[in-house]
């Protein structure tokens, strides 16, 4: 029986495709995934799209900034 090197092994993630990205399980301890991200109907539809991205640097600790998630039509 042929054995594989441990030198030679690679290690495999459970992968997901979804609302138009590749996503990528990893835990620390291996553990597989405990949950998915939802389907996005407006995404899987393509009523909503992919505009490209901006960036803003702001001066304060995470906590304070809030989580704005606005849709908008390019």
């Amino acid at each position: 029986m042929f054995v594989v090197p441990d030198v030679a092994r690679v290690k495999s993630y459970s992968t997901l495709e979804r609302n138009g990205f590749v996503l990528l399980w990893h835990h620390a301890e291996g553990v597989d995934p405990v949950w998915e991200p939802p389907e996005i109907d407006e995404i899987s539809s393509g009523q909503w799209k992919y505009c490209g991205r901006s960036e803003h640097h702001i001066n304060a600790h995470i906590e304070v900034t809030a989580d704005f998630r606005l849709a908008r039509k390019c």
